[in-house]
């Protein structure tokens, strides 16, 4: 137990990579403050996944760490360093002197650094053969959602945990504002229906078809209740590299409908996007990380998941955002082969989500908002 070890002065968390890992992490980040409330407390992320934590209250700098390859700034502010590559991260930790290393990342390579860096306790899942590297390796639980995975590292070491832990967003005045302006052509629209069509990982994607028939299908219930489509907006989410894989989604709209587009792939920061995902009366999207960015602000989901476990995966239905607890819609089909974790190939094409029909999807969106005929 650390809990007989004297209090740490310093603390470093490293979770770098992707943006839903970030997320679920906050749970974690603010119990850990609750605990030490005098520490320093750092945390190593990812260039493209950190910035949430930019206005995070229970950590002191962030660290955010790249491969040498990556592109990636190069300036450092106070509260915020940029690290390249392997060996830099593992000097620039070993001058700074932490008392505790918590290694939320399962890979070897993760557990490798704090130890090179000479960090005297290392806390972190037993995976990879990585105890050797660790002074407390814990289990990975087998069970549970990764928002409980994380806070087990806490418990496993005797730090209490919350009974009830909810996801965090801080956006500030500024971001807020200029989304504001960004957002006013559309802010009279009654009705803002976000979209993500597109996973880093290509087995997580719907198939564009199915998508075509869902916007149809909505264009059909709207214009049967005798709604205006001046007064309906889809918000198109993502990746700059992710703008081509909505053209078909675009193009398939009636042309009078096709003005209630509006693209924002690759034109906001991940705060920004955060913002203008507060604004939409839900999101429907594929397994990402992006769905855990709204759930984080408190914006309803309809997910669509496939390969992956969507009692690990799913979107986490707690945040400080809202006293009440949103009305998520997890539509996954239960296959004999889910969840297979993409660890092995498959002999199905991926019907776990080819197979999900786009009336499903719209029942789905029809249990948040009321798109009845």
């Amino acid at each position: 137990m650390l809990t007989s070890l004297p209090p740490p002065q310093r603390i470093v968390v490293l979770r770098y990579r992707f943006i839903g890992d970030t997320v679920l992490m906050l749970p974690f980040l603010e119990a850990l403050r609750k605990q030490y409330p005098q520490a320093v407390i750092d945390v190593v992320v990812s260039p493209n996944s950190g910035e949430i934590l930019t206005h995070c209250p229970w950590i002191n700098s962030l660290i955010f760490y790249c491969k040498k390859s990556e592109n990636a700034p190069e300036k450092s502010t106070k509260n915020t360093v940029y690290i390249k590559g392997f060996q830099a991260l593992v000097k620039h930790l070993k001058i700074q002197h932490y008392d505790w290393a918590f290694v939320l990342k399962r890979s070897l390579s993760s557990a490798v650094i704090p130890f090179l860096a000479g960090i005297p306790v290392r806390i972190g899942f037993n995976t990879e053969y990585r105890s050797v590297l660790l002074t407390h390796p814990l289990p990975y639980p087998e069970r549970g959602h990764e928002v409980e995975a994380f806070l087990s590292v806490l418990s496993g070491v005797g730090i209490p945990t919350p009974q009830t832990p909810k996801l965090s967003a801080w956006i500030d005045d500024l971001t807020d504002c200029t989304v504001t302006n960004r957002f006013a052509p559309y802010a009279e629209g009654a009705i803002h229906i976000g979209l993500h069509a597109v996973a880093s990982n290509p087995a997580k994607s719907w198939v564009t078809h199915r998508w075509q028939k869902l916007l149809g299908l909505l264009i059909e219930r709207f214009e049967a209740q005798g709604v205006a489509p001046e007064t309906v907006f889809f918000h198109a989410f993502g990746t700059k590299s992710d703008g081509s894989a909505y053209v078909p989604m675009l193009e398939s709209l009636p042309p009078h409908w096709q003005r209630q587009w509006v693209d924002w792939c690759g034109q906001t920061d991940l705060l920004e996007t955060q913002a203008l995902l507060k604004r939409m009366i839900l999101l429907v999207g594929v397994d990402s990380g992006l769905l855990h960015l709204a759930t984080a602000i408190g914006t309803p989901i309809v997910g669509l998941y496939g390969a992956l476990s969507v009692e690990r995966w799913g979107v986490w239905k707690h945040t400080h955002a809202t006293h009440e607890l949103v009305d998520h819609q997890l539509l996954y089909l239960g296959l004999g082969c889910q969840p297979c974790e993409l660890k092995k190939p498959c002999h199905n094409s991926f019907q776990c989500l080819g197979s999900l029909s786009e009336h499903l999807v719209l029942a789905a969106i029809q249990r948040i908002v009321c798109v009845n005929a």
